[in-house]
Order: structure tokens, then C-alpha cells, then sequence
């Protein structure tokens, strides 16, 4: 989470925030907490492949609006 907050300016208390708030929206873990390191489960692997396809969707839309 700490590595996750420096890549995008924020503190990592705000990455977890922003991480837990997700988890309770969705109604699933996304990470398992192993002592003080978190790994992604199962559901955070799908979260992670869809949002990928979105902004992949979200790119080509604005390429498309672009072009017109």
C-alpha cells in the first residue's frame, strides 16, 4: 500500500481507505492481509482484469471521439 500511495502522491492510510471502501461497495476482500503485507485474492485478480478492460474500452472511446 505504501508503494501504491508514492506512485500516486497520496499517503498510504488514504490508499487503504480508498481500499476498504471499495471492498465494502463490492462486498468482497480484495486482499488477503498476511501480517503486515497485503496479497491480492482471487477477487482482487478479477477486480484488476475488468478495470483493465475498462480503461482499454475508456482509451478507445476517447480515441474514437477524437477522430470525428
Amino acid at each position: 500500500m505504501s508503494r501504491a500511495g508514492e506512485r500516486l502522491f497520496i499517503t498510504q492510510p488514504a490508499v487503504s481507505a480508498h481500499i476498504k471502501a471499495l471492498e465494502q461497495d463490492l462486498g468482497v476482500r480484495l486482499f488477503d492481509r498476511v501480517g503486515r503485507r497485503s496479497v491480492v485474492n482471487p477477487a482482487g485478480r478479477v477486480l484488476y482484469e475488468k478495470a483493465q478492460r475498462l480503461l482499454t474500452v475508456a482509451e478507445d472511446l476517447k480515441a474514437a471521439m477524437s477522430e470525428l
